[in-house]
C-alpha cells in the first residue's frame, strides 16, 4: 500500500477562466462589489461622516459597467489581496462586514467581462493604485500575477471597477436588477447613510 502526492497547481489565469462560465445573476455579481463598498465604510464609519455613495454606470450600447463609491478606498496591501487568488485572514481582515474583497470581487467581475480594471485610493492618501486584467491573456500565458500600477493623485477617495461586458441586460431585466438591489440593501437606503445611484437615479426601497 502507498500513496502518491499531486500538486495542484492553478494559476490566476486558470482560476479566473473558469469564472467565466459561472451563471451569477446580474444583481448577485454587482451585488458583491455593492457589499464591498458598504464594508469600507462600516469599516471605516468614524471617518465617513457623509455616509457612502455607490454609482452604478451601465451601458448596453457600450457594454460597459462601472460601480464607483466614495469609501475609505484601498491601500497597497490591499489592492494587492484584492486581486490575489486566495488569502488567509490577516490583520486586514474586517469581521464586521457583509462582503470581503477575497474572490467575490473576481467571480463577480470575471462572470461578467473579460477585462476588467480596479482604481482605487485610499483616504488622506496621495496614492491611486490601478490594475488591469484581461482574463483570456491571463489564462494563454498561465499568469500567476499581475501588475499594480501606482502613481501620485490628488482625487477623491474611493473606488472604481470598470468591466468591459460580455453580456448586455435584455427586456425588462434592467429593471428588475434595480428593484432587487433596492431590496437587497433597504436597511442601508432607510437609514440613509448608504446611497446607491443608477444612471444617475437613486434607488429606493
Amino acid at each position: 500500500m502507498g500513496s502518491t502526492t499531486v500538486e495542484t497547481k492553478t494559476s490566476l489565469g486558470v482560476l479566473l477562466h473558469t469564472y467565466r462560465t459561472l451563471t451569477y445573476k446580474w444583481r448577485h455579481a454587482i451585488g458583491e462589489m455593492i457589499d464591498n463598498s458598504v464594508d469600507s465604510y462600516l469599516e471605516h464609519k468614524d471617518q465617513l461622516k457623509d455616509g457612502v455613495d455607490v454609482w452604478i454606470t451601465y451601458d448596453g450600447k457600450a457594454k460597459t459597467l462601472v460601480i464607483k463609491d466614495n469609501a475609505f478606498g484601498m491601500n497597497a496591501e490591499r489592492i494587492a489581496e484584492a486581486v490575489q487568488i486566495t488569502r488567509r485572514h490577516g490583520s486586514n481582515y474586517y469581521s464586521g462586514g457583509i462582503g470581503h474583497y477575497g474572490l467575490g470581487l473576481k467571480k463577480s467581475a470575471t462572470s461578467l467581462g473579460d477585462k476588467w480594471a480596479v482604481i482605487t485610493k485610499e483616504k488622506d492618501s496621495g496614492i491611486k493604485y490601478t490594475v488591469q486584467v484581461d482574463v483570456l491573456k491571463l489564462y494563454e500565458e498561465d499568469a500567476s500575477s499581475v501588475e499594480i500600477l501606482d502613481q501620485p493623485s490628488n482625487t477623491k477617495h474611493g473606488t472604481r471597477i470598470e468591466i468591459d461586458l460580455r453580456k448586455i441586460m435584455r427586456g425588462s431585466l434592467e429593471k428588475n436588477v434595480k428593484a432587487h438591489i433596492a431590496e437587497m440593501y433597504r436597511f442601508y437606503l432607510e437609514e440613509g447613510d448608504v446611497r446607491i445611484w443608477w444612471n444617475d437615479e437613486l434607488l429606493e426601497h
